[in-house]
């Protein structure tokens, strides 16, 4: 816009835009144009000296401010992030309040850890006396639990230990060279004094009163946590130490949880030294901080190749502590993708038998671990059962092509591997709820003779074994799935004939005697969480007849806890002994959703054999 002076006349103001705001210039516009001086000021309001001289129209322009964009975008903003807050926030409160009334809909029940309560014996046994106070011929000594008396032994007792844990276990875990249990055992003190306790205690398993094991374990566990969490664990030998505890785990208290046990714990630990070692890189190790110690013979390739077996060996036990636990260990460990995992896996090709049986043991914790993901996730955000009832198939043809592999099918501990991975399949089908009742029972068959198979193997393994506390976590998590599978399956009328369920109890008889087997009394206590879960469930069995497994409208072996993976059938059983200790309603057994028919002959003596003789303790037929 702009403002006219016509030659002698007064000044005219043009009109403006609506609502429009400016600054009208000193100068007029001719002036400007011609680069001449104007003194539009001085004559105002007529005419400037040089347009009153042309005769000419003088305009003084106005200039329109422009609005600020930038300010008004900022302003948009942030009122499109208020909104948007104000959006977030009430879908929030819709979702808490959708989850809070599914929680009231189906938690019917008590949490987790409420449940386990029920596990701790009402007269809790007092705790293992020590095995005594330092002796005269004391060489090493362990003090770093203050509350027990100091552990000691002598140099010759160290030597049968070590050679006696090179017989007896370090097939199971070949972590160390040859020319490791040549050294003289005070060396390997001063170098790594939680490893040599970590040995000894492991040696206990085999030639040893518990007491003595008890009593050293608990300076063990004080001893890893001032190495391992007052100072930073700088040595390889460290890294083995926790290997060898959680193959060979420490015992747990009655009051610990079973998610709590201390291995999870380790897990966490190993991953963390296992990569501040740099031991995922060998060939670019000396890249890492130089004041650790990794090594672990004088010749470099052995060194590399130890050093790859350590680390092969913290995924596999990482994956079978956490999928034994029924914790997800995608958040755990990412080893799927290191090269040393990678390249471990891609053949079965090794140099010697260490080799071989060491990636073997990793490729199947490979297949365990992405078989728990896989299972788990199709169960979750209400995917139909089509879904898991495919990837159970593919599972079990990847189980199944993996048994004809010569290295497999020759190997009676990887076979027992393979059996406990399929057990960890059917674990998952009996969570299955869209499926035929045939189908339903094709799955228990297969369960019941892949457990029969487990047992077979198991005792081919080690059945001359004294004492159930030495078998590796790798086999022995087998035996305790097969003995939950056994008991869950005895107590269900999914079964035709009394002859099946008397085949059922001999086997699980058999495990049970595995699970309980030792050289002294004591030792019992070391596996007594798990022995007490299978007496306690079938004791409430016994006194409900049944009706704590059978009553409800369920109809399947696992219903209320699917959700903690393969640990869901132990937490279903404990749910049905919390079930049985507080719950004093009376329910009724609706066999025909069983495909139980009264008429049938058969039928009725299996619902008989059920309601009366259903301990599967119980010797007699």
């Amino acid at each position: 816009m702009a403002i006219m002076l016509a030659p002698r006349k007064k000044l005219r103001l043009m009109p403006l835009a609506h609502n429009s705001q400016g600054r009208v210039l000193k100068t007029c516009s001719r002036c400007r144009q011609h680069k001449t001086r104007c003194d539009a000021v001085l004559t105002h309001p007529g005419p400037c000296s040089h347009c009153a001289k042309k005769d000419a129209f003088c305009t003084l322009e106005v200039i329109t401010k422009k609005p600020d964009r930038g300010n008004e975008m900022i302003e948009n903003l942030s009122e499109e992030v208020d909104d948007l807050k104000r959006s977030l926030s009430a879908m929030t409160d819709r979702k808490q309040k959708l989850i809070q009334a599914l929680c009231r809909r189906k938690m019917d029940g008590p949490s987790v850890a409420t449940m386990q309560q029920v596990l701790v014996p009402e007269t809790s046994t007092s705790p293992i006396s020590s095995a005594g106070g330092l002796s005269a011929e004391s060489d090493f000594i362990l003090s770093s639990d203050s509350s027990r008396e100091p552990f000691s032994i002598s140099v010759s007792e160290a030597q049968f230990h070590f050679a006696n844990f090179e017989n007896n276990f370090l097939r199971f875990l070949p972590i160390f060279p040859a020319s490791f249990f040549k050294k003289d055992v005070m060396s390997v003190y001063n170098e790594n004094d939680l490893l040599f306790w970590c040995i000894l205690l492991t040696s206990f398993r085999h030639s040893s009163r518990y007491a003595n094991f008890y009593h050293l374990s608990q300076h063990v566990k004080a001893r890893v946590v001032e190495m391992c969490w007052y100072n930073t664990p700088r040595h390889v030998y460290t890294l083995a130490s926790l290997l060898i505890l959680t193959t060979w785990p420490l015992p747990s208290s009655d009051s610990e949880k079973i998610e709590d046990d201390i291995a999870v714990k380790f897990i966490a630990l190993m991953k963390r030294i296992a990569l501040q070692l740099g031991l995922h890189k060998v060939e670019f190790i000396s890249e890492f901080s130089h004041k650790t110690e990794v090594n672990v013979s004088e010749e470099s390739h052995l060194n590399n190749l130890i050093r790859e077996r350590i680390y092969k060996f913290v995924a596999i036990n990482s994956n079978y502590w956490l999928i034994s636990l029924g914790i997800s260990n995608s958040n755990y460990n990412g080893t799927e993708t290191d090269y040393v995992i990678n390249k471990a896996n891609c053949s079965f090709e090794g140099n010697s038998p260490e080799d071989k049986y060491t990636n073997l043991l990793l490729r199947l914790s490979l297949i365990q671990s992405k078989l728990n993901e896989t299972m788990h996730d199709s169960g979750k955000g209400g995917q139909v059962d089509a879904t898991k009832l495919m990837n159970i198939h593919m599972f079990d043809v990847i189980l199944n092509r993996l048994t004809q592999h010569s290295d497999v099918a020759n190997d009676t501990l990887t076979r027992l591997s393979v059996e406990y991975s399929r057990l960890q399949l059917f674990v998952y089908a009996f969570s299955t709820k869209n499926v035929t009742l045939r189908n339903y029972k094709s799955f228990i068959k297969r369960a019941l003779i892949s457990c029969k198979k487990s047992l077979d193997l198991y005792e081919t393994a080690f059945g001359d074994v004294e004492n159930f506390a030495q078998i590796p976590i790798h086999y022995n998590f087998c035996l305790e799935l097969a003995s939950l599978i056994l008991m869950r399956i005895y107590h269900s009328p999914y079964l035709d004939t009394i002859n099946e369920y008397i085949i059922v109890k001999e086997n699980f008889i058999r495990s049970f005697n595995f699970l309980s087997k030792s050289n002294d009394e004591e030792w019992s206590t070391f596996n007594s969480k798990h022995l007490r879960i299978l007496k306690m469930y079938d004791e409430a069995a016994v006194n409900t007849k049944n009706i704590i497994s059978l009553g409800g409208n369920s109809v399947f072996i696992i219903d209320k806890m699917s959700n903690y993976m393969v640990s869901s059938l132990r937490y279903e059983m404990i749910r049905s002994i919390y079930d049985y200790k507080h719950n004093n309603q009376q329910q009724t057994i609706n066999w025909f959703q069983y495909g139980k028919d009264a008429g049938n002959e058969k039928d009725k003596q299996v619902m008989d054999y059920l309601l009366t003789e259903c301990s599967i303790f119980q010797t007699s037929h």
